[in-house]
């Protein structure tokens, strides 16, 4: 499986790996969640003809998504591709491109009332930044925003800064009606889909990321499904550590 991270691909057979990985998470996901888009991980590969959201780009298929990679040189792409490796992206939609057909999968739900409300708080902490009586848009900011997403950013300029007297409309604009949060409320949503592509997918109910043992339990399902080799559980230990540390608190 290919790592975003180039430096963390190239050093996995490294002694220092593990030390990698723990430096990694711990600058990835910062406690100050003003600095969470800014620092999160971002797909390094190029993903200009389809939207991660919405139908954009649902048609593209595998021959024309390669022809793409080659034709604007998409080195990490095509390295991973030639290699053999997974290339893992995101999606926030149920219907994914045609290229990914007879991909494997994992979605993560939030069927629950207490996994929605921890969405809910999560999206408003991270995307929404309130200083000096203004609200901010982090993804719209360029002092927020992730570096790679800057030149789109700067490009189309749209607005992010809003005042406080505009809160309560925002939070159910872009939290409680955001237009991706309903689709993950129901994960029959995406057996006809996933059954017309081919996909293997599996189903990572959010509260499993705070329950240690089924969180471990769950990853070493998925890797005997994907048939890949055996998990460090260790490492991923560590990890989901950090992680959850550098969440707010999940009340289930």
């Amino acid at each position: 499986m290919d790592h975003w991270s180039t430096v963390l691909q190239n050093h996995k057979n490294h002694s220092i790996f593990c030390d990698l990985i723990k430096h990694y998470f711990d600058r990835s996901f910062p406690h100050d969640h003003s600095l969470a888009l800014r620092s999160e991980p971002h797909c390094p590969y190029c993903t200009d003809l389809y939207s991660s959201s919405y139908p954009r780009g649902n048609d593209v298929t595998l021959e024309q998504f390669l022809s793409h990679a080659h034709l604007v040189n998409d080195v990490r792409f095509l390295q991973s591709w030639q290699n053999k490796r997974l290339v893992n992206l995101i999606f926030n939609k149920p219907e994914i491109p045609r290229f990914c057909d007879n991909s494997v999968a994992i979605t993560v739900t939030i069927e629950s009332e207490a996994e929605q409300r921890w969405v809910y708080q999560t999206l408003w902490q991270k995307h929404w930044i309130e200083l000096e009586g203004e609200l901010i848009y982090a993804p719209h900011d360029p002092e927020y925003c992730h570096m790679y997403s800057l030149p789109q950013v700067l490009k189309f300029n749209n607005r992010s800064r809003y005042s406080t007297a505009e809160k309560s409309r925002l939070q159910n604009e872009f939290v409680l009606q955001n237009h991706t949060r309903h689709w993950y409320l129901d994960h029959n949503k995406f057996m006809e889909h996933d059954k017309a592509c081919g996909l293997k997918n599996i189903f990572f109910p959010l509260r499993v990321f705070f329950d240690r043992d089924r969180f471990i339990d769950t990853i070493e399902h998925t890797f005997r499904e994907f048939a890949l080799d055996p998990p460090d559980l260790d490492l991923i230990d560590v990890m989901r550590s950090i992680w959850t540390a550098r969440q707010i608190a999940f009340n289930d």
